[in-house]
């Protein structure tokens, strides 16, 4: 986020709120420390989600830089569409630009704002801050898709070519053909990979760039910075870069306990047994004799105690992406199936779910129980 964070401020003017006049949205809140340094608070680093101090996460109350409160994901890019629309209502021409990490962009609020976002008739740019990793490595199907776009470099390669080879030929020929030329690109474009994903919901692509450019990314937003259309910029980057403990372990480097650095090497200091240890145990020893029971996750195997489950059983595990509402609705069908799923998350991210919980587990679950992060939930 560190180069990324530069170039957007350096390109966008991000006044505090409300005189702006460009607009800054973040979708998971500490995406956002390098932007804290940036807009006068880096002193306060050194007591960082302390009383009395700096919050981990965007806050309006904290700095006029912040727009919301977000410690969740999922929510930028319809808080982004939603500035848009104000913006264009109120006469104000300016420009709004959405911070969406790979992970986050699998919730389902943000393919509705996706989905929203293609009917505007103004700029609006996403930035897809993709690193193949959400706090463990990412799931699904938009995942994988992401993967093929990112090792699919033939066509950008092809493209170059080809703008070169249109602008070598004679004028009278080259302006004739320019046109069928770049229906071509987009038909060789479908060709090589299903790149057509956010423009068939009328958002242009574009990338994927290197995200630890640093002068490549401030040229390329300067460039695309009045484009009057919504726009998807794919930017690659490597958790953890620059910091080589956490792009060797990004996973355990993203929340860890106390710890030491000796080296190169990172030295957990020693803890007793956590209760997500006790509850990751209890129920691989449950799961080993009955198969029926599928420990569900939405990306945090780690946090929950179920990577270790992951490891005995992968069978039996399941992660569904950010996605705790699809999660939940999803377990109320595996159990009306027949199987015992043990939905596994965070209290605070429980709350996406509380229509799934009533509607699709409390109104319609069989007889019996569901177990989720919260507690237990039990017929009646």
């Amino acid at each position: 986020m560190v180069e990324l964070t530069l170039a957007l401020h350096r390109v966008y003017d991000f006044g505090p709120y409300p005189q702006g006049p460009d607009r800054l949205l973040w979708d998971v809140g500490h995406q956002c420390y390098p932007h804290k340094m940036l807009t006068g608070r880096t002193g306060q680093f050194d007591r960082l989600r302390k009383k009395g101090s700096i919050s981990g996460f965007p806050s309006p109350e904290e700095s006029p830089y912040d727009l919301f409160a977000v410690g969740h994901a999922g929510t930028a890019i319809s808080t982004a569409v939603g500035m848009a629309r104000g913006d264009q209502a109120c006469g104000r021409n300016n420009h709004i630009v959405a911070v969406v990490g790979d992970a986050s962009i699998v919730n389902g609020l943000a393919f509705e704002g996706l989905n929203n976002a293609g009917t505007l008739k103004r700029q609006l740019l996403i930035i897809l801050n993709d690193n193949g990793m959400s706090i463990s490595r990412p799931q699904g199907a938009l995942a994988e898709y992401l993967e093929r776009v990112r090792v699919s470099t033939t066509y950008e390669e092809f493209k170059r070519y080809s703008e070169k080879l249109v602008h070598t030929l004679p004028s009278r020929v080259g302006h004739a053909i320019e046109h069928a030329w770049e229906a071509f690109c987009r038909s060789v474009k479908g060709a090589m990979w299903d790149g057509a994903l956010f423009e068939n919901l009328g958002i242009k692509y574009m990338g994927p760039i290197d995200g630890h450019d640093l002068p490549g990314l401030i040229n390329f937003l300067s460039e695309i910075k009045h484009v009057n259309k919504p726009v998807l910029l794919h930017v690659k980057t490597r958790k953890g870069e620059g910091y080589e403990v956490c792009v060797n372990d990004p996973t355990r480097m993203h929340s860890p306990a106390a710890f030491a650095v000796n080296g190169c090497r990172v030295e957990m200091k020693p803890s007793g047994r956590s209760w997500t240890q006790a509850f990751s145990d209890a129920l691989i020893e449950l799961a080993k004799t009955d198969p029926k029971i599928v420990a569900l996750t939405a990306a945090m195997p780690d946090g929950t105690g179920l990577s270790r489950f992951e490891k005995v059983l992968p069978r039996q595990y399941l992660d569904t992406g950010i996605c705790e509402s699809h999660l939940v609705a999803m377990a109320a069908g595996m159990n009306k199936a027949g199987l015992k799923p043990v939905a596994a998350i965070y209290s605070t991210f429980l709350q996406r779910s509380f229509d799934q919980i009533w509607q699709e587990v409390i109104l319609n679950g069989p007889e019996g129980d569901f177990l989720s992060g919260s507690g237990r939930f039990r017929r009646g």
